[in-house]
């Protein structure tokens, strides 16, 4: 039986959900990215990288290319999280933004946040503010969808976190153990 090792990053909590949610649904190892030393990963086949997306940038991308020569040989899925509602378009431009080069064949999965401007800090709280002051002077049909969802949520408290956005990458998972 193949190894899994969860690896996150979380903001706000969406991704510490979800890789808790993975968790108990697989018969895994969850760490928090920041906890990781290289050498950690040696026992494992399949390693699943949980993170937020931000500006259009998956956040654990960066680690995943500092450290990817020890993930070579393994394994790799990541499962972004973000406001927007799933759709093609959206992870075509999430794959294309965020997975070139060596990353071209690591497999990607989404599912939705939550968000809370209450919880922002301020420089997030701010840029948010910036953001849907200069969103609403523009056609909301020609917005990108994490900006329309930024727009549609505002003032409110969401969780969209669910195990229904885990099928697609249980079902790989199931496949692959």
């Amino acid at each position: 039986m193949k190894k899994i090792l969860i690896l996150y990053k979380s903001k706000y909590g969406a991704s510490k959900q979800y890789g808790e949610l993975l968790k108990k649904e697989l018969d895994s190892t969850i760490m928090n990215i920041n906890d990781y030393h290289p050498g950690d990963e040696k026992s494992y086949d399949v390693i699943i990288f949980v993170s937020g997306i931000y500006a259009g940038n998956i956040t654990i991308v960066k680690e995943v290319k500092k450290y990817f020569a020890n993930f070579k040989d393994k394994k790799k899925i990541i499962f972004a999280v973000g406001l927007s509602k799933k759709d093609s378009a959206l992870l075509e431009e999430i794959e294309r933004q965020n997975l070139s080069g060596d990353l071209n064949n690591i497999d990607l999965f989404y599912g939705r946040g939550n968000y809370d401007e209450s919880k922002l800090s301020f420089v997030d709280r701010t840029l948010c503010k910036i953001m849907k002051k200069v969103l609403k002077n523009k056609d909301r049909d020609s917005l990108e969808p994490t900006m329309k969802a930024l727009l549609e949520i505002e003032g409110q408290k969401v969780n969209y976190v669910d195990n229904h956005y885990l099928i697609p990458l249980l079902e790989l998972i199931k496949s692959i153990v």
